[in-house]
């Protein structure tokens, strides 16, 4: 067993606590975000609520309470929350870029088709790819051809 001359362990145990001070300070420096205005932690993950709003018209105009918004959510989504929140009744055939809206309440088929808008703005592609915003107010309207 060799020990260390005690001039020798006064040379390296300085380097040791330096080192280790400066670890706990980068990981505290680096482990949390704080909102400088309120001096607390905040959690970067979290945020409100955000949503997009629903609008079906035939003869008479439907309009839901505001469904939440998620990443990726599509025009065909929105349709689908509305049918599992408010057992808004559809069917539909394909998926995906191939998705149609073949019905709605009961109303399909005939002269006519259910289209859809976002906006204002006539849908040009599939509501199975058509991906929604926060705050975007889609319409699902049957309309004769």
């Amino acid at each position: 067993m060799s020990l260390i001359p005690p001039k020798e362990a006064l040379r390296i145990a300085p380097r040791h606590a330096l080192f280790g001070a400066a670890v706990v300070f980068l990981l505290a420096c680096g482990c949390q975000k704080t909102d400088p205005g309120a001096g607390e932690l905040t959690n970067s993950s979290s945020s409100e609520p955000q949503w997009v709003t629903l609008t079906i018209k035939h003869d008479t105009t439907l309009e839901f309470e505001p469904i939440e918004w998620y990443e990726k959510m599509t025009v065909f989504d929105v349709l689908s929350e509305a049918h599992s929140r408010d057992s808004v009744d559809f069917q539909y055939q394909g998926k995906g870029g191939r998705t149609l809206v073949t019905a709605i309440d009961g109303v399909a088929g005939g002269d006519g088709g259910w289209i859809y808008s976002v906006n204002g703005e006539r849908g040009v592609r599939s509501c199975g790819i058509s991906q929604v915003k926060p705050d975007d107010s889609i319409l699902w309207e049957y309309t004769e051809y």
